[in-house]
């Protein structure tokens, strides 16, 4: 009922189902300290109020800069020294990336060995340009493209059913506020009753509305060779993370 209670009340005030079930695995999952990057950051969406942890540095970096933003620049291109972050965040942002292989790839070289990347990403969910929407990962093709970049111990949470996807699908037209949260209720509702016929496993794996994971980087693994000079930052140079001033390299 708690958990019925909370997903009506956060649908009327306006969030979207996926981004709920992300925020909620968010504030259960994603322990923070020392150096932090987080990719796509900007413009402080709603799971920054839940990082709960303080840690030492915590950086923001996007592709165009606002006052929420420390550094400017692509994923495919870090504008970080290798080794020298400890927690990589990256919510809802492969899907915009066409070349995820370099993605992940610079990913792993700016994580210490044995940070940790925490990622989000949709799968039953819109096209949202933003500025383009290029892919749709299944659970496999996550587990392949983590291994293949040489991360370890990924896990992957599967958040849906069959009913959250036809809500949040339907949201674009349900704006009426007593209307979205009746639709809501009867959603969640049935959602509910179908995960008790079908197994609330099955109901998630096979209509999932995204996919949340973590992946470790080894220890002792050599990294990629550090490149500079790719973006703009707010920060200082002697925070030794290597960041240069430069053209916006995005």
């Amino acid at each position: 009922m708690a958990e019925f209670t909370y997903l009506l009340k956060m649908l009327h005030v306006g969030e979207g189902i996926g981004r709920i079930m992300m925020n909620e695995e968010i504030h259960k999952s994603v322990e923070l300290s020392g150096v932090v990057l987080d990719i796509g950051g900007g413009k402080q969406p709603s799971y920054s109020r839940l990082l709960v942890n303080k840690p030492s540095l915590f950086i923001v970096m996007d592709i165009i800069l606002d006052k929420s933003v420390d550094v400017v620049g692509s994923i495919t291109r870090l504008p970080l020294r290798s080794n020298s972050v400890d927690y990589v965040l990256c919510f809802n942002v492969l899907e915009h990336v066409f070349d995820y292989t370099s993605a992940l790839s610079e990913i792993r070289r700016v994580l210490k060995p044995g940070g940790i990347l925490y990622g989000r990403v949709p799968f039953l969910f819109g096209i949202h340009e933003d500025p383009s929407d290029y892919w749709r990962y299944t659970k496999e093709s996550l587990r392949e493209l983590l291994a293949r970049a040489s991360f370890v111990e990924v896990s992957i949470k599967t958040h849906g059913g069959l009913f959250l996807v036809i809500l949040n699908l339907l949201s674009p037209i349900l704006r009426i506020g007593i209307f979205r949260f009746v639709c809501a209720a009867i959603a969640i509702t049935m959602n509910y009753v179908f995960s008790i016929i079908v197994g609330d496993a099955r109901n998630r794996e096979r209509y999932p509305l995204g996919y949340f994971f973590t992946a470790r980087n080894p220890l002792g693994l050599t990294q990629l060779p550090q490149e500079s000079g790719r973006g703009t930052n707010r920060l200082s140079n002697d925070a030794g993370l290597g960041l240069e001033p430069g053209d916006t390299g995005v």
